[in-house]
């Protein structure tokens, strides 16, 4: 339950970053939480043995690292931001029902 409020809240972050105009701090931000939610994803998944999702996650998170940042445009990112959003939201969904079907609530 948990898991699914994290990717929601990170999924609305990331939805806010291209239709709000927030300062330039929300976006270094962004970057940490959405890496972190991904390195988490991506070590959730590959205890579940979903290596398709693990890898999704992986690709997310060096995307989105705050350490070696991806320097792209703002017109760039927004495609990003939403698609990256729309996989945490699928994501939070699939993830409950897995957990919740296999007794592993985390």
């Amino acid at each position: 339950m948990v898991r699914k409020l994290i990717l929601i809240a990170t999924a609305g972050m990331l939805v806010y970053a291209v239709f709000g105009h927030p300062p330039y701090d929300y976006y270094t931000l962004l970057r940490w939480i959405v890496c972190g939610v991904s390195a988490y994803q991506a070590y959730v998944y590959t205890v579940f043995k979903k290596i398709g999702w693990a890898w999704a996650f992986i690709v997310i998170g060096t995307l989105f690292n705050p350490i070696f940042k991806v320097g792209l445009s703002r017109a760039t990112w927004a495609p990003i931001d939403i698609a990256v959003a729309a996989i945490c939201i699928v994501s939070a969904f699939i993830s409950v029902k897995q957990d919740e079907g296999k007794g592993n609530a985390r």
